[in-house]
């Protein structure tokens, strides 16, 4: 059995005491992961920007293609 990392233990605690068995890591994770998914789309994006022609032509994306996933905010895919 894996054994359970708690956070904040005051908070889990309390949380607990009004609602009963409450598994924070569990609702943290499914927080963490999209905002996680976000800043790495956002760090592709901004490296695929900083690509010059040859990279580009490398991995067989154009100019065009590359600035326009570049110009698309974090959270669109």
């Amino acid at each position: 059995m894996s054994e359970r990392i708690v956070i904040f233990p005051s908070v889990s605690r309390q949380v607990e005491a009004s609602f009963g068995p409450f598994d924070l890591q569990r609702h943290i994770d499914r927080w963490l992961e999209p905002l996680l998914v976000a800043m790495d789309r956002y760090r592709q994006r901004r490296t695929l920007a900083e690509l010059d022609e040859h990279m580009l032509k490398d991995i067989g994306i154009s100019r065009s293609e590359a600035d326009q996933e570049a110009a698309k905010p974090f959270w669109r895919e």
